[in-house]
């Protein structure tokens, strides 16, 4: 009974399984081996590296892409989801697995290593609805990945091999290599002498299989891995080899090799090295056929040949280190090149060996450190001597200046410059130990040398200093070799040059000469043709101390708006120059002082800077303070500028002394004489109280004012006086570029530097210590109005020098004061050699931005001859002989001019010019211009005179309808800040009257 019911049981399940009949259309199939399709719906897998390149082998430094391609009846599917599945070989990115395909039906994951090595499987699979595909991909793992367990998937094994035969390896990506097979021996102790093979096989700790194409890093504490990166990658059966060179210390080491794909995958080795037995021998290359050591030529060249050998007299195959050396490669500088440090090859090591200047023996040393006992081995060359060749001067050299100040070199430059000169062979190197000879091209201004022999050093360089003379010019150093050949042979007393003119005066017994190259006996001289000659270039003697003559200062704006504005600034630049008229020095200090505002620097950290650059300098002038002479009671002003007839600015002080109150008010005793009652300048300027003179009549006395505005200024430097040189006559010698007896000259002597206040030219300075109102320095009492000239006491005796014929003139000290003075003349009483103050003086105008107008006609132009109204001409007396003031011109007038020349001139209150860069303009808006409208701009000037500009007035051409218009002139001053739309504008005129 129990059996007939298993039967039962087994039908009934057949029955059940046939019944079921395949409930899914799912198909597998593995790596390919199905489709992976059912009829409408298909998938396929493929692996590739990260280069795209075809893969199916995952490592720790190489993920696996897979890509699934999903079609539909044979065509793309987009925007679909396919779904990847993977074992434990393997981890996804993205670890969901779950990819849409792109627009070629393509969707990927990324496989990374886990710590499991072997084969592994990843499946891809689509639903739609009830249809469902799916496709699997086997791929290989070699694992090294890190999870959670941290566990290493490989191990290593570690031989040192020694005496394997040639080739031993060479098929080893075709079969596995088996060394000790192969004829190689597992050794742990190595010659230095030989290379020894490293033999590393990688194999998965899970498995034993080999591992491919892993990274393998091997380091050691004694000797040398080849390559010098100390990696391989293992072949496809897990195995790489690196190369051992031991070195030649000796000693035991450690060989450590690991695999950088894996975790804690690491195996070490002992081994020791022994030192071979080493055979040295040297070979200078010198040695000709018949075994006769040659003489190596100067400058020429030999290789230094070092050979090793075993104890079998086989050469050495491990590198070594061959050290070179010798006293001419050594020395400092080198004479000679020699490669100092060589690794043998196949056991041989070469250095080339140069000579440069070396002469004679050159011993070569070469070492070998082998173990801890050194080799060492000598070979000695022979080195002829080099011909001379050339002189080479050396202007790169230290101590050389292009330029030597004549003395005593004024702002530091020197006065004297180091030439150096270089002796070199045949081949360019250099003659140490060799005789050289000097001279000037020629002995002008008494420049010379502190040695006219000397001797090349070790780097056959020669030198001798040029000292400065007194005359300015290029200066041209001669140096000449003088073979020992040709002076060590000669009697005693005799001398040799290079100079024929030199030994012709050493042996003119009939003249005297105190030339210290003469000898005793004869000079002789060496050949043309043997002579080896060099010579300097680009030495120039010039920069002497500052004279008179050539130093000055001038600002760049004489009349600035200054009158009126603080703040007004000018630059003053200052110009030196030497006794020939040549550039100072840079560095040399100046002093610049002004009667009235300030001066100073305003782009240097210094309040105060001015040292020459280039020969000048430059400080700036800037307006602030009181105005010289501002004040009403020196009465400088050209009429009555306030309107207030309580005031008298405009009337000369020791005028007004004479007047009454009511008659300093009549505009007739003005300055100038008034336009039309208004004050206007002067024609020819004011009547200057500096010009006073005792020829003066009693009017022109009494009007004389000191104008006002007006800075003077000194700019000073310490220097020489000027002279001029004169030939040598009646016994008297004289030297160019030397103040000598007889060369003195008045007009060159200087007296003490002042600031020239009223810019006479005289210094006039007045004890102002009396009654303000009328001594010497009151309106009425001064002279000149020089009472406050300032001097600067340079010998600080309290007195302004010098006056020595006693006239106060102040001629100066009858004596030249410089550095050119010679030695007659300083004991003949003509000249010291004292330094000066050389000077230069100038005057500023702080002119003003209200303009006072004058307009005038020619006297002669009128048909009276008289200033009275006539012709259509509004007319009155003028400030000047020959002219009219006019206010009017009518051409209605039956007899009116057909045109009328007018001149206008136009000042500031005290009748300075007008503030440079004032821009003038002229014009009519009825008649005409003759030239149209008339432009200009007020000149830089420094003179106390009116500006003036002459136009022609003529009837316009065609009428405009006007009866009455002006003839216009306009002022606009100068900016006083960056926005030049602030500019002051001002204008005057006069009517013009015409038909219309």
């Amino acid at each position: 009974m129990p059996l007939m019911r298993y039967f039962g049981l087994l039908i009934i399940a057949f029955l059940l399984t046939a019944c079921g009949g395949g409930g899914s259309i799912q198909k597998d199939t593995d790596n390919g081996n199905g489709d992976g399709s059912d009829g409408t719906y298909a998938i396929t897998l493929s692996g590739s590296d990260s280069d795209g390149n075809t893969a199916n082998t995952l490592s720790s430094t190489s993920p696996l892409i897979i890509t699934a391609t999903l079609t539909k009846d044979g065509s793309a599917l987009a925007n679909s989801r396919v779904v990847f599945e993977s074992d434990e070989f393997a981890v996804m990115e993205p670890s969901s697995g779950s990819v849409l395909t792109d627009t070629e039906g393509k969707a990927s994951v990324t496989l990374k290593v886990t710590n499991v090595v072997g084969a592994g499987r990843i499946t891809a699979s689509y639903e739609q609805g009830s249809n469902a595909v799916s496709k699997t991909f086997d791929f290989t793992s070699q694992g090294g990945g890190d999870n959670s367990d941290n566990t290493a998937s490989g191990k290593l094994e570690v031989m040192l091999l020694s005496q394997c035969p040639v080739g031993w390896d060479t098929n080893r990506d075709q079969a596995m290599i088996d060394p000790i097979a192969a004829g190689c021996t597992r050794v742990n102790q190595v010659s230095s002498n030989e290379t020894a093979d490293i033999f590393i096989k990688l194999t998965s700790s899970q498995t034993s299989d080999a591992i491919a194409n892993a990274l393998i890093s091997a380091e050691t504490t004694l000797g040398t891995i080849l390559p010098a990166t100390g990696t391989a990658l293992t072949d496809n059966f897990g195995i790489a080899i690196l190369k051992f060179q031991p070195g030649n210390q000796g000693g035991a080491g450690t060989i450590t090799v690991n695999s950088p794909d894996y975790i804690d995958v690491t195996q070490a080795i002992n081994f020791n090295v022994g030192v071979a037995q080493l055979n040295v021998s040297i070979d200078n290359g010198l040695v000709d056929g018949d075994g006769v050591q040659q003489q190596l030529s100067a400058g020429g060249s030999t290789v230094i040949t070092v050979t090793l050998k075993d104890q079998n007299g086989a050469l050495i195959n491990s590198a070594f280190e061959v050290a070179f050396s010798s006293p001419c490669s050594s020395a400092t500088p080198a004479l000679a090149e020699l490669d100092e440090s060589v690794n043998t090859s196949n056991g041989i090591a070469r250095s080339t060996y140069r000579a440069k200047g070396c002469q004679g023996e050159d011993r070569i040393s070469v070492t070998i450190q082998n173990g801890s006992s050194p080799i060492n081995k000598e070979t000695t060359i022979e080195i002829d001597s080099a011909l001379a060749q050339a002189v080479q001067f050396l202007p790169e050299e230290e101590g050389f200046n292009q330029f030597i100040a004549l003395p005593p070199g004024e702002g530091g430059l020197p006065t004297q410059s180091v030439v150096s000169f270089k002796l070199v062979d045949e081949d360019n190197l250099a003659i140490p130990r060799a005789r050289v000879d000097f001279r000037l091209s020629d002995e002008q201004g008494l420049a010379s040398l502190t040695q006219i022999t000397g001797n090349t050093n070790a780097n056959g360089i020669v030198r001798t200093t040029v000292k400065s003379g007194i005359v300015p010019g290029p200066l041209v150093v001669s140096a000449c070799y003088i073979p020992e050949e040709s002076y060590v042979n000669l009697p005693d007393g005799d001398a040799i040059t290079c100079w024929t003119d030199i030994a012709k005066a050493c042996n003119d017994t009939d003249a005297t000469n105190d030339d210290v190259r003469c000898p005793t006996g004869v000079m002789h001289t060496i050949p043309l043709s043997e002579q080896i000659f060099g010579v300097s270039s680009g030495l120039i003697l010039s920069s002497g101390v500052t004279d008179q003559d050539t130093f000055d200062a001038s600002p760049t704006t004489f009349n600035t708006n200054s009158l009126n504005h603080s703040g007004v600034t000018t630059d003053i630049r200052l110009f030196f120059g030497d006794q020939f008229n040549q550039f100072n020095a840079d560095g040399v200090a100046a002093t610049v002082i002004a009667e009235a505002g300030a001066i100073g620097s305003l782009d240097s950290p210094d309040t105060y800077d001015c040292r020459t650059n280039q020969a000048s300098c430059t400080v700036v002038w800037r307006s602030q303070g009181d105005r010289p002479f501002y004040d009403y009671r020196w009465g400088n002003r050209i009429g009555d500028i306030d309107g207030n007839s309580n005031t008298y600015e405009g009337v000369a002080p020791k005028l007004a002394a004479t007047l009454s109150n009511s008659q300093k008010a009549e505009p007739s005793n003005w300055n100038c004489d008034p336009y039309f009652g208004s004050p206007a300048p002067c024609i020819e300027g004011m009547l200057r109280q500096r010009d006073a003179s005792i020829t003066d009549g009693e009017t022109t006395a009494l009007r004389r004012v000191v104008v006002g505005g007006r800075v003077s200024v000194l700019a000073f430097v310490k220097g020489q006086e000027n002279f001029r040189d004169e030939q040598s006559s009646d016994g008297i010698e004289r030297r160019n570029g030397r103040f000598d007896i007889g060369e003195y000259r008045q007009e060159y002597d200087l007296t003490e530097a002042f600031l020239d206040t009223n810019e006479n030219g005289r210094f006039d300075k007045e004890d102002c210590d009396v009654a303000a109102n009328s001594g010497p320095c009151s309106p009425t009492g001064t002279k000149n109005g020089g009472h406050d000239d300032w001097w600067i006491d340079a010998n600080n005796n309290g007195l302004f020098d010098f006056d020595t014929d006693g006239n106060g003139t102040f001629e100066g000290d009858g004596r030249y004061n410089g550095l050119l003075c010679s030695e007659a003349a300083e004991n003949a009483g003509e000249c010291t050699r004292e330094l000066v103050n050389v000077y230069r003086q100038f005057e500023l105008v702080m002119s003003g931005d209200v303009p006072y107008v004058r307009f005038t006609v020619f006297q002669s132009l009128t048909d009276s001859g008289t200033c009275a109204n006539s012709n259509g001409l509004v007319l009155e007396t003028s400030d000047q002989d020959g002219y009219c003031d006019i206010a009017e011109v009518d051409f209605t007038v039956s007899d009116s001019p057909a045109s009328v020349p007018i001149t206008i001139f136009f000042s500031d209150e005290f009748g300075n010019p007008l503030p440079a860069g004032t821009d003038v303009e002229i014009s009519t808006n009825n008649g005409e211009l003759t030239g149209g409208t008339i432009t200009r701009v007020v000149s830089n000037s420094g003179k106390a005179i009116p500006g003036e500009i002459e136009v022609i007035l003529v009837p316009e051409t065609e009428p405009n309808n006007k009866f009455e218009g002006l003839l216009n002139i306009k002022f606009t001053f100068p900016a006083l800040g960056d926005d030049d739309s602030d500019r002051k504008v001002r204008n005057k005129g006069i009517k013009v009257r015409d038909a219309g």
